[in-house]
C-alpha cells in the first residue's frame, strides 16, 4: 500500500502527477487549507504525511493535536518558521523543508526591488496610473543611483551568496554581516562585519536574508534604524519578523531610511495598510520564489523528502 498523504498547499500540475503516483492522497478539495481544516482532515483520515507551506501553522499548540498516525511533515519552502520543529521532535515527527532550488529566483526578485526602491518606481507607475498630464523636473520623483553603491548583505547563506552575485555585475562593492566569516576563497573582496549596527552603518542598501529571529524579535527597529545612513534603502525578501515595521514608519518618515522594498511583512495576508501604501515603499504579496520554475522544484523536493523517509531513508532536507 501507498503512503497517505495530505496535500494542505495545492501543487503545480506536474507536482500533483507525481504525488498520485506515489502517494495515497487524502480528498482536499485541490486548494490551499488553514490550520484548523488540516488537523480536521488529518484526525479523519489517519493520514501519514503532511505536505504544507506558510498556509498551515503548526505552532507547539497545533503540534499537539496532530493525530497519532502523522510521522513527517513535508514544507515546500526553505522558511520553516511556520512549524515548531522541536515540538514535532517531541513527538517523533520528522520535519524537512525545501532549501536550494528557489536561491537563484528569490535573489532576482530581491535585487528587482532594490531597483525599484531605489529608483521609486512605484511612484512612477502611480504617476503614470493616475494620469501622467505634466512634464517632470530636473529632480522630481529622481531616484538614487544603485551601480556603485556599497551593499550591505545580512545573512550570506545562498540566497544572500545570490544577490551578492547580481550586484557585482552593478559595480557594487559588498558588504556582509553573518556568525562568521566566509572563507576567502568563497566571500572574495566581500568585506566582513561581526556586528549588525557596523554593517548597517557603511552600508547604502542593505537586503536581508537570514532566518527569522527566536520568538519573532526584531532583528531591524527603532535603534537599528538610527545607526543606517541617512537616506539608505532596506529590502526584505526574508520575514516580516525581521523587522519592527513601526520603528520602519518612523525611520521613513524621517528620511533616515529613503525607500524599502518589502516582500515580507508581519501579518500575512493582511498587511499594514499604513506601510505598504507608504509612497517610499515598494511592497509585493510574499511572491520572491513565484515562478512556475522554482514551486514546480519546491514542490518535487518536498514529495521527494516524503518519499526518501517512506523508503526508510532519511529524508535529505530533514530539519530535526
Amino acid at each position: 500500500m501507498k503512503p497517505s498523504l495530505l496535500i494542505a498547499r495545492h501543487l503545480p500540475p506536474a507536482a500533483m502527477i507525481l504525488a498520485e503516483q506515489r502517494f495515497d492522497l487524502v480528498p482536499s478539495g485541490g486548494r490551499d487549507l488553514d490550520t484548523a481544516t488540516t488537523l480536521g482532515l488529518l484526525r479523519a483520515s489517519a493520514a501519514q504525511a503532511l505536505l504544507l507551506s506558510a498556509n498551515v501553522v503548526l505552532d507547539a499548540d497545533a503540534m499537539a493535536q496532530l493525530p497519532e498516525s502523522v510521522r513527517i511533515v513535508a514544507t515546500a519552502s526553505v522558511g520553516f518558521d511556520h512549524v515548531d520543529v522541536e515540538a514535532a521532535r517531541s513527538r517523533g515527527i520528522v520535519v524537512t523543508n525545501t532549501p536550494g532550488v528557489l536561491d537563484e529566483c528569490t535573489a532576482d526578485y530581491a535585487f528587482m526591488l532594490v531597483l525599484m526602491a531605489a529608483r521609486r518606481a512605484g511612484e512612477h507607475m502611480t504617476l503614470i496610473a493616475n494620469g501622467w498630464s505634466h512634464g517632470l523636473g530636473m529632480v522630481e520623483l529622481a531616484g538614487t543611483r544603485v551601480w556603485g553603491k556599497t551593499l550591505g548583505i545580512v545573512g550570506m547563506g545562498r540566497i544572500g551568496k545570490a544577490v551578492a552575485r547580481r550586484a557585482l555585475g552593478f559595480g557594487m562593492t559588498i558588504h556582509y554581516h553573518d556568525r562568521m566569516a566566509l572563507h576567502s576563497d568563497i566571500a572574495g573582496d566581500a568585506v566582513y562585519h561581526d556586528t549588525l549596527p557596523d554593517l548597517l552603518a557603511a552600508s547604502d542598501i542593505v537586503s536581508l536574508h537570514c532566518p527569522a529571529m527566536p520568538g519573532n524579535r526584531p532583528l531591524l527597529s527603532a535603534a537599528e534604524f538610527a545607526r543606517m545612513k541617512p537616506g539608505a534603502i532596506l529590502v526584505n525578501a526574508a520575514r516580516g519578523s525581521l523587522v519592527d515595521e513601526s520603528a520602519l514608519l518612523d525611520a521613513l518618515d524621517k528620511g533616515i531610511v529613503a525607500a524599502a522594498g518589502l516582500d515580507v511583512f508581519a501579518r500575512e495576508p493582511h498587511p499594514n495598510g499604513v506601510l505598504v501604501q507608504h509612497p517610499s515603499v515598494i511592497a509585493t504579496p510574499h511572491m520572491a520564489s513565484a515562478t512556475m520554475e522554482t514551486r514546480n522544484d519546491m514542490a518535487l523536493l518536498a514529495l521527494d523528502n516524503l518519499s526518501a523517509f517512506f523508503s526508510g531513508a532519511r529524508p535529505p532536507n530533514a530539519l530535526n
